[in-house]
């Protein structure tokens, strides 16, 4: 009984994220992850950082992306949200970091395309960071061969 109304509640925010009603979004992600904060293994609290990122309040995004994280580190949706998230918004060694993870798990699961885009990211947060051509390149391929 309480999965299909979280179900429903689940349902009804992503249909007001998708249609720009954020606020309203927001509130009910942080509804679900009130009454079951594990609900969809704590999916919501992305769903939650999403709408918190786009109405611009950084840092309880941040805090949000990372509590679902928690639920499952090695999900590239989680993963690729917080890395965009940190490189738009966050801290550049962070963001230099989670796009190294990301890296990592898109090569085990053979993602060409996407390790390509990862490696874009690593090369403009190295850029950032000052870090040389050669440092960013070295810890591009040490993570493609782990």
């Amino acid at each position: 009984m309480m999965e299909t109304f979280l179900t429903e509640l689940e349902t009804e925010a992503l249909n007001l994220r998708n249609q720009g009603y954020l606020e309203k979004a927001a509130e009910i992600f942080a509804q679900i992850i009130n009454r079951q904060p594990n609900y969809e293994h704590g999916m919501c609290f992305y769903d939650l950082a999403d709408c918190l990122e786009d109405l611009g309040d950084f840092k309880k995004a941040e805090e949000n992306y990372l509590a679902a994280i928690k639920y499952d580190p090695d999900d590239l949706i989680r993963l690729g949200g917080y890395a965009s998230f940190l490189y738009l918004h966050g801290d550049p060694k962070k963001a230099f970091d989670a796009h190294l993870h990301l890296l990592r798990l898109e090569r085990h699961w053979n993602l060409e395309e996407e390790m390509e885009n990862t490696r874009l990211a690593l090369k403009a947060l190295g850029k950032r960071l000052r870090l040389s051509v050669p440092e960013v390149e070295r810890q591009i391929n040490e993570q493609a061969s782990s």
